[in-house]
């Protein structure tokens, strides 16, 4: 009576197993325009960040419509997110807020940010870099 239920037991857990996948990246790049794309795995495990153009501007996808569509895919997901080293984009203010918003969410992201050393050489640069939203920079 019981053989039939843990045959298919079994079956169901065979049908449901899947090779282990490495970790798989997302970029988004400045010019590229944010599109995220069709939602199908294997879903990222990093996401880098092209937040400004090459003379310090935000890009025009960086903003809240681009974040609520990123919650709304990955918001329960362990995720790294990686600011790349674009100019001005560590410590830019609308950066500093959108990853602000992120830490209110609660979301299993950590925070990591690259940057050229000119970026923090400003005299302001070290103390907006010691109370940064950033878990590694």
């Amino acid at each position: 009576m019981n053989t039939p239920t843990l045959l298919e037991r079994r079956r169901l857990t065979t049908a449901r197993r899947h090779r282990p996948s490495g970790p798989t990246a997302m970029v988004f790049r400045a010019g590229d325009g944010g599109v995220h794309g069709p939602d199908k795995p294997p879903r990222p495990t990093d996401v880098h960040l092209e937040t400004t153009y090459p003379d310090g501007t935000l890009v025009e996808w960086f903003n809240d419509n681009w974040w609520l569509e990123s919650i709304r895919r990955w918001k329960d997901r362990p995720l790294t997110l990686h600011i790349q080293r674009t100019p001005a984009a560590l410590l830019h203010e609308d950066v500093a807020y959108e990853l602000e918003m992120v830490r209110r969410m609660e979301t299993p992201w950590r925070l990591v940010g690259h940057c050229y050393l000119s970026d923090i050489a400003r005299p302001d640069g070290i103390r907006r870099l010691a109370v940064n939203h950033y878990d590694e920079i």
